[in-house]
């Protein structure tokens, strides 16, 4: 099962927006930092606490 294979700490990713378009140089920083803090594994295309419409 994929859920044992995660181990450590991983962070939801955001999607940072401007101007209503994903802002590509601001998710590689957030990604580039959190790497970069120890952060084991990224959960992408999620969705967190957010309503279903």
């Amino acid at each position: 099962m994929i859920l044992d294979q995660l181990k450590g700490c991983g962070v939801a990713t955001i999607t940072p927006f401007k101007q209503g378009k994903i802002d590509f140089d601001a998710l590689e920083a957030i990604l580039e930092f959190q790497i970069s803090e120890g952060v084991n594994y990224l959960v992408c295309q999620g969705l967190l606490l957010r309503p279903l419409h």
